[in-house]
C-alpha cells in the first residue's frame, strides 16, 4: 500500500470522525457529575454535589476547576437548552407557568434528584439576590428550580423561593457553572496518529527491503 493510500485512508477517517462528533455535539452532554450546554459553552455541576449545604458554605468551599454560580439568567437558558419553555414563573398566577414534562425529566435525569418540598426535581441556589427583603442585607438568594408533580405536571421555575446566605435545606442544592473544558482538537489527534503510522509503514518496508 503507498503512503498516499495511507495518507489518503487516514484523513477520510478524521473526517468521518469530526462530522460524527460535531453532530453529537448539537445541545446537552453528560459527563457523569456534570453536564455541558453546548449552545453556551458552559458547564454545569450537578445539583447534588451541592446538595444540603449553604451559599457561604459553597462558597467558601468552591468545588475546584473554575467553578462559580449561575445567576437566574443563566439557569433560564440551560431551561431553554434542555427543550423549556419560558415563561419560568409564578408570577401572575399558575397559568403563566407551562408544563415542562420533557425538560423537567432531562434536568432530572443529568443534574440529580434533590427532592425539593418532598417532590421529585432540583432545587439550586443562584448568584442573585432579593434586595427588597429587608434594608441593609446580608440579602436571601433566589433559588431556581426544576420540579415534578406526580403524575404529569411538571415545572420549570426561575425564580422559585429564596433562602439567605447561612441558611440551608436539604432539598436545595446549588447551581454552579463554569467555561466549557476545551477538548484536544480531533483532527489535530487523528492528524498526528495517521502520520505516525503511514511513517512506521514505511520504516518497515525499508528495513524488509
Amino acid at each position: 500500500m503507498s503512503l498516499n493510500k495511507i495518507w489518503r485512508g487516514a484523513s477520510f477517517a478524521a473526517a468521518v470522525l469530526l462530522g460524527t462528533l460535531t453532530g453529537a455535539q448539537a445541545g446537552i452532554i453528560d459527563h457523569g457529575t456534570y453536564l455541558t450546554d453546548t449552545g453556551t459553552g458552559l458547564d454545569w455541576l450537578d445539583l447534588t454535589a451541592t446538595q444540603g449545604l449553604s451559599y457561604n458554605s459553597v462558597l467558601s468551599a468552591m468545588p475546584a476547576g473554575g467553578w462559580h454560580y449561575a445567576s437566574l439568567s443563566d439557569v433560564s437558558t440551560l431551561f431553554v437548552s434542555a427543550g423549556g419553555v419560558p415563561p419560568f414563573n409564578f408570577s401572575g398566577g399558575n397559568g403563566l407557568a407551562v408544563v415542562q414534562g420533557p425538560a423537567t425529566s432531562l434536568l432530572m435525569s443529568l443534574m440529580g434528584n434533590t427532592s425539593p418540598l418532598g417532590l421529585p426535581g432540583g432545587a439550586g441556589l443562584t448568584s442573585d439576590v432579593d434586595l427588597a427583603v429587608g434594608c441593609c442585607g446580608p440579602y436571601p438568594n433566589f433559588i431556581a428550580m426544576y420540579l415534578d408533580f406526580p403524575p404529569t405536571t411538571n415545572y420549570l421555575l426561575v425564580p422559585f423561593g429564596e433562602l439567605y446566605p447561612d441558611q440551608s435545606d436539604r432539598g436545595v442544592g446549588s447551581f454552579l457553572i463554569r467555561t466549557a473544558q476545551v477538548p484536544e482538537p480531533v483532527t489535530l489527534s487523528l492528524f498526528g496518529a495517521g502520520l505516525a503510522g503511514a511513517v512506521a509503514l514505511r520504516r518497515r518496508k525499508k528495513k524488509q527491503a
